[in-house]
C-alpha cells in the first residue's frame, strides 16, 4: 500500500472509532474532554460502571489503541471499569508544538483528571506504561498520592530512578531512530515500523506492524521534537509513593534497571517489582495473559 494509501486508511481508521465501538464485542465510548489549557484530549472508556476503575496511560509514539488488548479480555472488560487516553499530541488529541505545552507536567496531570472527572472515577489504578509512567508521577506531582488507589508502572520507572543506555545498541536502531526524526514524509512513515522491532520480545506480523506504524504516524514530528522539553526526573517524588505500587518489566528490555528498581522496591511501603521473563519493552503485548491476569490482580489486592 502506498504512503497516501496508508494516511487515507489512518484516517479512516480514527474517524470510526470516534464513531463506533471499537471492538462489537466490548462496547467502547470514545469522545473528547478538555484537556490542559484547554487541549481537546480523546478518551476511551468501558467495562461497567460500577466496576474498579483503572486508567491505561500508553506511551510515546503510541495511542490509547496500544490498549486494545485489554479491550478484547473479557475477563477484565466485564469487571472492571477502564479509561484510557490518547496523550497530548499523539493519537486524536490535540497537537501542540511548543515546548511549554509539553515541559509544563501541571498540564499532563491536566490532561489525566480531565478523562477521571468525564468518566466519574473514584480513586483508581493509574497503569503507565513507557512514557505514560512519567505521565502517572505527574498527575501524582499535581494532585497527590490520595487521588490513586494504586499505580503499575509497566516498562517505566517513572523518573523516579534513572533509565539505562544500552552500551550497544542493536545493529538498526540508529538508522531507524534517525528515520523516525527525519522531517522527510517517506523516511518518518518508513521509521515508524522500522522502530518497531526494538521495542517488542515477539516477533510482529504484518497487521501488528502496520497497526502500531499507524499510531507512531498520529504523532507529528513537530510534536516529538517540543516533546524533548519533557521532565524525566521525578525522584523527589518517591518518599510521596505509599501507595500500592507495582514495577513490571520485561527481562529482555535494556533500557530498565532492574537492579535499581528492585532496591526502590524495597525502600517503598507498599512496593514490589515483576519482571517478566519472555517480554520486552511491550509486555503487555508480549505476554498479554500474562499482563492481563496481573492487572487483575493488582487491582483486587487490597492495601497492606
Amino acid at each position: 500500500m502506498s504512503l497516501f494509501g496508508r494516511l487515507l486508511r489512518s484516517a479512516a481508521i480514527a474517524a470510526v472509532a470516534l464513531s463506533a465501538p471499537a471492538l462489537a464485542e466490548t462496547p467502547v465510548v470514545t469522545r473528547f474532554v478538555t484537556g490542559g489549557g484547554g487541549l481537546p484530549i480523546a478518551m476511551s472508556e468501558w467495562g461497567p460502571a460500577n466496576g474498579r476503575a483503572i486508567v491505561l496511560l500508553h506511551g510515546a509514539g503510541f495511542s490509547k489503541e496500544y490498549w486494545t488488548p485489554q479491550q478484547r479480555d473479557p475477563k477484565l472488560a466485564d469487571r472492571y471499569h477502564f479509561v484510557s487516553i490518547d496523550l497530548r499530541g499523539h493519537g486524536a488529541s490535540g497537537k501542540p508544538w511548543l515546548v511549554p505545552d509539553f515541559a509544563n507536567t501541571a498540564l499532563w496531570a491536566a490532561d489525566v483528571q480531565a478523562a477521571i472527572d468525564a468518566a466519574h472515577l473514584d480513586h483508581p489504578v493509574i497503569v503507565g506504561w513507557s512514557m505514560g509512567g512519567y505521565i502517572a508521577l505527574d498527575y501524582i506531582r499535581r494532585y497527590g498520592a490520595d487521588a490513586i488507589s494504586g499505580l503499575m508502572l509497566v516498562s517505566s520507572t517513572g523518573g523516579l530512578v534513572p533509565t539505562l543506555a544500552p552500551k550497544t545498541p542493536r545493529p538498526g536502531y540508529k538508522e531507524a531512530a534517525a528515520d523516525l526524526g527525519s522531517p522527510d514524509l517517506a523516511r518518518f512513515a518508513r521509521g515508524a515500523e522500522e522502530i518497531l522491532p526494538f521495542m517488542t520480545a515477539t516477533t510482529l506480523d504484518a497487521a501488528q506492524t502496520r497497526a502500531w506504524a499507524d499510531e507512531e504516524l498520529s504523532s507529528p514530528l513537530s510534536s516529538r521534537q517540543a516533546m524533548r522539553g519533557f521532565r524525566i526526573d521525578n525522584a523527589d517524588l518517591a518518599p510521596s509513593i505509599r501507595m500500592r505500587t507495582l514495577f513490571v518489566i520485561g527481562a529482555h528490555d535494556a533500557a530498565m534497571p532492574a537492579d535499581a528498581l528492585a532496591t526502590l522496591s524495597k525502600q517503598l511501603p507498599q512496593a514490589s517489582l515483576t519482571i517478566v521473563p519472555t517480554a520486552g519493552h511491550t509486555v503487555s503485548f508480549d505476554d498479554t495473559a500474562g499482563f492481563d491476569a496481573m492487572l487483575a490482580t493488582f487491582v483486587d489486592t487490597p492495601p497492606r
